[in-house]
Formats: structure tokens, sequence, C-alpha cells
């Protein structure tokens, strides 16, 4: 079998549209599509810094925020791009009509592989 089917079935698939659907996923398996640092809005001097993740089944892909306290995991290397994680502790909330999935916290499951895993159309 391919490396790329291979880790698309340690992903917990059908996750992201459960998690989107208010049901409650427990320690789903997701890969990190993306890493974005976010600007803090200028009115809120000494804001924290806030990471955007885009996360993926392998089926489908949300957008999720960072709890701040996860700012060193991104900002030490340990989650990057490609990451297979597992969401110990999430909360989804629906902000501007969007669900947006927060992680509170998080365990890097492996570093990396080469591509995105899936064939990944977007919930919205």
């Amino acid at each position: 079998k391919s490396k790329k089917k291979m880790a698309q079935k340690r992903l917990t698939g059908g996750a992201v549209k459960a998690m989107a659907a208010g049901q409650d996923v427990p320690q789903p398996v997701l890969q990190v599509i993306d890493i974005k640092q976010i600007q803090a809005p200028t009115a809120q001097p000494g804001a924290a810094e806030r990471f955007r993740l885009v996360v993926s089944d392998g089926i489908h892909f949300q957008q999720a925020m960072l709890a701040t306290q996860l700012n060193v995991l991104v900002k030490g290397g340990t989650l990057a791009s490609k990451c297979i994680v597992k969401l110990t502790d999430y909360i989804c909330n629906t902000v501007q009509n969007r669900k947006i999935v927060i992680v509170l916290n998080l365990d890097v499951v492996s570093p990396p592989p080469d591509a995105n895993i899936g064939n990944l159309p977007s919930l919205d």
C-alpha cells in the first residue's frame, strides 16, 4: 500500500464534519495542513499572538485556532505544517457564522509527511 493511503488510515476520518456538526469526537487524529500567525487587532496592545491552523481528517478540512498556551509548540518547531496531531482537548465555536475549532491541547503524533493526506474539500 502507498504511504499516503497508510497515513490516511491513521487519521480519524469524518471527525471534521462531526465536530462541525457539534458532535463529540474523542481525541481525533488530524493532519495540520497549514499554520499562520494572525495579527492581533491594533486596538489591543499587548494581546498575545495567535496561530490559525487548518486541520484535516483526510476527507475534509476545517479552520482552527491554537490556544495561546500552545504557541510554544509552533515557535519551538514541534508543531509544524503537515504534522499529524491528536486533539486531546478542544471546543468548537461559531465565529462570524463559521465553525472554528479551538485547540486547547494536543499531542504531536508524527512529524510531517511529504504531502497532504486525502482529497480535501472544505466544509464551507
